[in-house]
């Protein structure tokens, strides 16, 4: 099972999901590729921005 915790679920409407990457995700990049598989197996669009 994937937790699917995302920063801000934007639009239902469009599936779009917006997240905010500061330094942890240079250690949870495994995670952080299972969920993206799963959201974009459930079309769900994600934009990413560095927290930098």
């Amino acid at each position: 099972m994937v937790d699917i915790i995302t920063d801000f679920y934007c639009c239902h409407e469009k599936l779009l999901i917006i997240e905010f990457d500061g330094s942890i995700h240079a250690n949870h990049q495994p995670q952080d590729f299972i969920r993206q598989n799963w959201l974009q197996s459930n079309h769900v669009t994600v934009i990413r921005f560095s927290n930098e």
